[in-house]
């Protein structure tokens, strides 16, 4: 802050725009930087050491076609998705994307809920929010699937659109049954190869920005099995231990239910479908309604 900076040295933050002697320095496209002018005085001993807390890039939110500093980690996939200089923009131009799905997602991602801290207190927050860095060279699709991790995202293609879908609670869009199915067949899942402990690790302002990990336990299981099988999951983009154990709790009772991969034939019925739908099977005298 300004009223802090002693010795009468001052700085200007050019937001968006570029200093006078922009092109005299060289330039220094798509980065941030400070210009900073320092006064001799009795104050200054050698080269000043000048530290700043920076927030983040500035996204396109398509709910209100504003650009603005976002925490959304539906507006921070959608930048890096589009973005010529680091992201993916050379093959995916704005036209691919589903609109309307993006920005249900958001919608979602800031909706407030009310949860328990890491303290036990009942506090009220965004449900998903995202703080990382893209600091090192990796595959796109690396990013984006660390993205998607810390908010339970996952992409479809539908009728040449790219959609945005979130795991969570949706109606059923289709119900098959002996009449519109056939050729049913289950594989259940191994045993060996499903968590019961689930180590999360995360990056937590409240720890000094240090690494630190939230267990999430299945003690149940643990005690049937006689064993524990761990799963480590890296939420680089998660600041908040509350956040990283509902996630945690998610997975985990999503590998619970659903503990069979099923397969059946069907027809034109189920033609309107697309990756993503929820649907029911009733088969026989097997299932009956299953999700």
């Amino acid at each position: 802050k300004a009223d802090t900076v002693k010795g009468g040295t001052g700085y200007y933050y050019y937001d968006g725009r570029t200093p006078d002697n922009y092109d005299e320095v060289g330039g220094y496209p798509n980065l941030a930087w400070l210009d900073m002018y320092f006064n001799v005085s009795s104050e200054l001993n050698g080269n000043p050491q000048v530290a700043v807390v920076v927030k983040g890039r500035k996204v396109y939110d398509p709910r209100n076609n504003r650009i603005a500093y976002s925490t959304n980690p539906v507006l921070c996939l959608l930048d890096f998705m589009l973005n010529t200089t680091f992201g993916l923009g050379k093959w995916f131009p704005p036209e691919v994307f589903d609109r309307d799905s993006w920005c249900e997602a958001a919608d979602y991602c800031d909706e407030i809920i009310t949860f328990h801290n890491a303290d036990g207190v009942i506090v009220r927050g965004k449900r998903y929010e995202l703080n990382m860095v893209i600091d090192q060279k990796a595959s796109g699709i690396n990013w984006v699937q660390e993205i998607l991790s810390n908010f339970g995202g996952y992409l479809t293609i539908s009728n040449g659109k790219v959609k945005l879908k979130i795991e969570k609670k949706t109606p059923v869009s289709y119900r098959f049954n002996d009449s519109n199915c056939s050729d049913l067949s289950v594989a259940p899942m191994r045993l060996s190869e499903t968590p019961n402990r689930y180590t999360v690790k995360i990056i937590d302002p409240l720890n000094n920005w240090q690494s630190i990990a939230c267990l999430c336990e299945d003690f149940a299981d643990q005690k049937q099995r006689g064993k524990i099988v761990n799963k480590e999951i890296q939420l680089n983009g998660v600041t908040s231990q509350s956040r990283a154990l509902r996630l945690a709790r998610f997975y985990r009772d999503y590998n619970l239910v659903c503990s069979l991969n099923v397969s059946f034939k069907t027809g034109q019925q189920a033609m309107h479908l697309e990756p993503g739908d929820v649907v029911t099977v009733t088969y026989h005298d097997v299932f009956h309604d299953l999700p």
